[in-house]
């Protein structure tokens, strides 16, 4: 992760561990969590977030209307239209929240007491999202999802204004390319890089109606943005 959110963290958690789906200090809030927290679906105290449509995330959700909750399940509005229109849950279980849109989730009934939950564009696929838990008494917790640092992410007003004051207390972080081994390109410079490939297989005096046939690894929902530009 990005240098900016180091300081003042009291440790960081990894993607691979079970407590990466459970928020620390907020009873009843899971990220991705429908495997590892299943039984918890049948709370309707409790609130799961889906941070974007990819299958290691939504993993143990059931399909074709199985879904029963009552637990609601709280996302952006592109996944939430993947999981009506693709995965087949009831809109009765949805909740849809804009990136920026900060909502609430309760604590506990007897005090009162809620976290503010925020989703912000995770730069990773349609409908991704980071999300930022502000808890009562002023610490923040972030869960990165999948996600692409990006410049613009310095610039989320709630997360910003947690990184400044140091109320960051807990990073649930993607590590899958965390390694220094791994020197990627911004992804702007990846999609042209590719479309430029492709372009360069196929002479200009071709006709558009030539049958050439050009093959892009793709799966169901990321790779939106290189099969536009080609």
């Amino acid at each position: 992760m990005h240098n900016y959110m180091q300081p003042n963290l009291s440790r960081v958690t990894m993607n691979s561990a079970t407590a990466c789906h459970e928020i620390e200090d907020c009873p009843g809030l899971f990220v991705d969590a429908f495997r590892a927290f299943s039984q918890e679906t049948a709370n309707s105290k409790s609130n799961f977030i889906l941070t974007h449509y990819h299958g290691d995330h939504y993993n143990g959700l059931p399909k074709d209307f199985k879904y029963k909750g009552p637990a609601l399940i709280h996302c952006t509005p592109v996944t939430a239209a993947l999981l009506r229109n693709i995965h087949l849950v009831s809109s009765d279980y949805i909740v849809e929240h804009e990136y920026g849109e900060t909502w609430t989730h309760d604590i506990s009934n007897e005090s009162g007491d809620e976290a503010n939950v925020t989703f912000y564009n995770a730069n990773h696929c349609p409908g991704a999202a980071i999300v930022l838990i502000e808890l009562p008494n002023g610490t923040c917790h972030l869960h990165t999802g999948d996600f692409r640092f990006h410049e613009r992410m310095k610039m989320y007003s709630r997360l910003q204004q947690a990184v400044q004051n140091r109320k960051v207390g807990v990073v649930y972080l993607d590590t899958t390319y965390g390694h220094p081994k791994h020197i990627l390109m911004p992804q702007e410079e990846a999609v042209d890089s590719i479309a430029s490939s492709v372009a360069s297989l196929i002479p200009n005096k071709v006709p558009l109606h030539h049958n050439t046939l050009v093959l892009l690894s793709c799966y169901s929902i990321g790779k939106e943005k290189v099969l536009w530009q080609v």
